[in-house]
């Protein structure tokens, strides 16, 4: 089996903290007998910790050994106590961020506790669970789906609100899971909040509690290794606290608003400069049409980049010419055109002057002045494409 990198920075320098050998799936393989117990086979534990952001994980660890697809699955919690928790901190992150009328996603709701409360508040409420029994399902006002939830695929709605309890420590990578769901909260819902919880690392360090490492468990997480993760995804975190005796850490963040404004900036962007090409393009063969003597001005790296994207529309006619002496005489790289002295233009009269570079363009408008240049119509390159400053 190959070792895995750190789920959280995806790094692999790590220092070995202890080696288990032959740990059960000790909530999703209890045995039915004696002999299937002493028969059940037992996956060895490293569990080690990274260099690079100080994460805790058994880098011996493979999903391919989970599956949380069976339904006597006794992953989660069903004392009264932890009951009682669950509820209460539900009820306290409702009653903090108003949350009713709104549209609740669980991702590994587990016995619906916690969202059966946001049900019971007038929320629309969503839970994927793989192991939740399909005979139960009629019972709530809940979609249950009986499946793993994958960000790239399954989200495909709005939504306000997104739980991840006791959920991330069990993923093979927790950084691509949660960097999908990002993607999701962007495409579709970018005013989410994101409610996590984890079980947290501190009190297993503490107490050096080696029974608190357990095979289903690939990740523990301490304050520090949760924040690294949360901020590596460009989520602002809104509050971060322990519960339940500082046995677990919540995380409630929502999408960075730069990032967000970024990201929205960024296809806009795209779209921008595509529209930019195909104007380029379609104003440069109206020149054609109109003007018979043209002259392209400014062969440099932006020059030579503007005639590439025309490339199609040149003529091979067009009197291409620099402002600096030492690229007189050579070609452009693949369009072919030669490159002369802009001074051979003084005193002529040239129908247009296509002006390649926004950098550049004032010195060589002070040039076609200087020299007497005569040109109908000059354009400059423009957010539109190409601008004639002649109207």
């Amino acid at each position: 089996m190959s070792l895995i990198n750190c789920p959280v920075c995806n790094q692999n320098t790590t220092q070995n903290i202890v080696i288990l050998d032959k740990q059960p799936l000790s909530n999703l393989a209890l045995a039915s007998s004696f002999v299937q117990a002493k028969n059940s086979f037992g996956f060895d534990l490293e569990i080690c910790m990274c260099k690079n952001c100080s994460h805790v994980y058994n880098k011996n660890a493979s999903l391919d050994n989970i599956s949380y697809k069976q339904e006597e699955n006794a992953t989660y919690y069903i004392g009264e106590v932890w009951r009682k928790y669950t509820k209460d901190l539900a009820n306290e992150f409702i009653k903090k961020y108003s949350i009713k009328g709104l549209e609740i996603l669980e991702i590994g709701c587990g016995d619906i506790t916690f969202l059966k409360e946001f049900e019971s508040n007038q929320n629309i409420c969503t839970g994927y669970e793989p192991s939740f029994p399909e005979k139960e399902k009629k019972q709530y006002n809940i979609e249950i789906i009986n499946d793993y939830f994958y960000p790239d695929k399954d989200f495909n709605k709005k939504y306000d609100v997104i739980i991840l309890r006791h959920l991330i420590e069990h993923l093979e990578n927790a950084k691509d899971f949660l960097s999908n769901l990002v993607t999701g909260l962007i495409q579709n819902s970018p005013e989410a909040k994101l409610f996590i919880e984890v079980p947290n690392l501190q009190p297993t360090l503490e107490e050096c509690r080696t029974n608190d490492f357990v095979y289903e468990h690939i990740s523990y997480f301490s304050f520090y290794s949760l924040r690294y993760l949360l901020n590596s995804l460009n989520l602002n975190i809104l509050e971060m606290y322990s519960t339940f005796n500082n046995e677990n850490i919540i995380a409630v963040c929502e999408l960075n608003k730069e990032y967000k404004s970024n990201f929205e900036f960024v296809d806009k962007t795209a779209i921008g400069f595509n529209s930019n090409l195909t104007s380029l393009n379609n104003d440069y063969k109206k020149i054609v049409k109109k003007n018979k003597t043209i002259c392209i001005w400014g062969a440099g790296g932006r020059g030579s980049s503007f005639l590439n994207i025309i490339k199609n529309e040149l003529t091979q006619e067009e009197i291409l010419v620099d402002s600096d002496e030492r690229k007189f005489g050579k070609y452009v790289p693949i369009v072919g055109l030669q490159i002369t002295d802009y001074k051979l233009l003084k005193n002529r009269s040239i129908d247009a002057i296509v002006i390649t570079t926004s950098l550049g363009r004032d010195n060589i408008l002070l040039e076609i002045q200087k020299y007497n240049i005569n040109a109908k119509n000059i354009y400059i390159i423009s957010t539109d494409g190409l601008e004639n400053t002649n109207r």
